[in-house]
C-alpha cells in the first residue's frame, strides 16, 4: 500500500497533510472518511479515462458496505458515459445525478467536505492519487465543482452527445438536418435506405430531446455539434 507524505501546511498549530497514495490506500481513506457520516461524492471526469483511476475508485467506493449516500458525477460531454461508467445506470436514481459539460478542467473526486483526491501519475499497475485535506483547498474545489455543475446539462435532457459526435453517419445526418434536408434526400446522399435513415434520425431526436427534425438540426447547430448554421444561435 503506497502512501508518501509530500507536504504539510500549518494553521494555528494544526497540521494538514497532503499525501500521495496508491489506489488501495485511497479506497481505504475514502471509506474511513465516509464511515458513520456517509455524505456525498462529487466526481469530475475530464475525459482521460485510459489513465484515470477515478472511475474504478468511485465504483468500488459505491459498492462497499460503508458507501456514500449520494454521488454527483460531472462527465466530459465528448465521452460515452455508458462505456466510461456503465454501472452508473445500475445505481439507485435517488442516489446519483449525472451531468455533462464540455472542456472540464480537472479529474478529481471530492469526498463530501473532508478531502479532494486528484490523479497524480504513477504506473498503470499502481496509479497514484494526491489527497488534499486542507480545508480552504477543499472548499475551493467544491466551489469550482458547484460552478461547473450549475452550468452543465442533465444527462436526461441532452442525452449522451458522444453517440452523435463519434458516429460518422449520425454526424453527417446532423449536418444535413441543420441544412433542412428531408429524409429522402439524406438517405440518397448517404447511400442508405430510407428506413435506415429514419432509424438514425429517430435516435438523434431521442438523444437531443427534440420533437422534430428541424428542432434537432437547430439544437445540434446551437450546441456546436455541427458547424452549419452555428451563427443562428448568436442571432437576436
Amino acid at each position: 500500500m503506497t502512501q508518501i507524505e509530500f507536504g504539510r501546511q500549518r494553521s494555528g498549530g494544526s497540521g494538514y497533510n497532503s499525501t500521495l497514495v496508491g489506489l488501495a490506500a485511497a479506497l481505504d481513506l475514502l471509506r474511513e472518511m465516509t464511515s458513520g457520516h456517509p455524505g456525498e461524492l462529487l466526481w469530475m471526469g475530464s475525459g482521460d479515462w485510459a489513465s484515470s483511476p477515478l472511475p474504478g475508485l468511485v465504483h468500488r467506493a459505491l459498492s462497499g458496505p460503508e458507501h456514500p449516500d449520494r454521488l454527483r458525477a460531472l462527465i466530459d460531454g465528448t465521452c460515452k458515459v455508458a462505456e466510461v461508467a456503465p454501472w452508473l445506470d445500475e445505481l439507485d436514481p435517488d442516489r446519483v445525478a449525472v451531468r455533462t459539460a464540455r472542456r472540464l478542467p480537472h479529474d478529481l473526486l471530492i469526498v463530501d467536505r473532508h478531502a479532494v483526491l486528484v490523479p497524480a501519475g504513477g504506473g498503470p499497475d499502481e496509479p497514484l492519487l494526491a489527497v488534499v485535506r486542507e480545508p480552504v483547498s477543499v472548499r475551493t474545489m467544491r466551489g469550482l465543482f458547484g460552478t461547473v455543475w450549475g452550468g452543465a446539462a442533465a444527462r436526461g435532457e441532452l442525452g449522451d452527445r458522444a453517440v452523435l459526435t463519434e458516429d460518422d453517419i449520425k454526424q453527417r445526418i446532423l449536418e444535413l438536418l441543420a441544412e433542412g434536408a428531408k429524409d429522402a434526400v439524406i438517405a440518397r446522399k448517404l447511400g442508405v435506405s430510407l428506413r435506415t435513415c429514419r432509424r438514425h434520425v429517430a435516435e438523434i431526436l431521442r438523444e437531443l430531446g427534440a420533437v422534430s427534425r428541424f428542432q434537432a438540426g437547430a439544437v445540434a447547430a446551437c450546441l456546436g455539434l455541427v458547424a452549419a448554421r452555428r451563427a443562428a444561435c448568436e442571432s437576436p
